[in-house]
């Protein structure tokens, strides 16, 4: 959630504040807040004032070098950055991204000890209901993942490594994503700007048909365009596609 993050969090006047996207920023602040439970650095948090917003996200990727970025694709649906391991000098993958493309292609999960294990059937088919139910409450999900062995861009270092001719062509990611360790699955809560709904509702009397196309899955769709009056209640069924 740290190192795979493009945003930036800061203090100003008392408010946090964020530049790059809403979601990813939402992101941080929540590994910020874990980071008060992490027994090897809840007592090192200073006032935010004094320390910063990202002071578990600066000690966290003290141990990290980025050295490449899978950028996100509409098709796969998922963003990586390969990072090295500065105390390993091994390279991982850190991957977040739909919930339905990650989770699908997971053989393993870590459980509560760190342990990776079988993610098995019914734990997937557990973890896909779980991200169903957080849909329909409107929510947007991103599975988070990691892959300890990068396969052909272990000890990659440049554009002079065997590897990185595969960085050179999107098409080669999924490969690279292949069968990542499940960490756990976000959901965040997107909501509609306050003014969306009287627009529509001006659009529909003006007799302009309103098209919602989005990229998440189709029960956060719905839940949203009930909410804004896009569709009714029921609607589901004729009025909402995915393809």
């Amino acid at each position: 959630m740290v190192f795979n993050n493009d945003s930036t969090l800061s203090i100003d006047k008392n408010r946090v504040s964020r530049k790059g996207l809403p979601t990813e920023a939402a992101i941080k602040v929540l590994s910020e807040k874990i980071g008060r439970y992490d027994p090897l650095f809840k007592n090192k948090f200073v006032p935010l004032e004094e320390g910063g917003v990202e002071q578990y996200g600066t000690y966290l990727s003290s141990n990290y070098k980025k050295v490449a970025t899978l950028e996100f694709s509409r098709d796969r649906k998922s963003m990586s950055v390969l990072a090295l391991n500065k105390q390993t000098n091994q390279n991982l993958l850190f991957i977040k991204g739909a919930p339905d493309y990650l989770l699908k292609s997971s053989k393993k999960v870590l459980n509560k000890k760190g342990e990776a294990i079988d993610f098995t059937a019914e734990s997937q088919a557990m973890f896909l209901e779980k991200v169903k139910d957080y849909a329909k409450k409107g929510l947007r999900t991103l599975a988070i993942c990691v892959k300890y062995d990068a396969g052909k861009l272990n000890g990659y270092d440049g554009p002079t490594h065997p590897g990185h001719a595969l960085l050179q062509d999107p098409n080669n990611f999924i490969e690279i994503e292949k069968e990542p360790i499940l960490i756990g699955v976000v959901a965040v809560r997107d909501p509609p700007r306050k003014e969306v709904a009287a627009s529509i509702k001006k659009c529909r009397e003006a007799g302009i048909s309103v098209i919602m196309i989005t990229g998440d899955i189709k029960e956060t769709a719905e839940c949203i365009a009930k909410e804004i009056g896009i569709i009714g209640e029921g609607d589901e069924a004729e009025r909402s596609l995915t393809g």
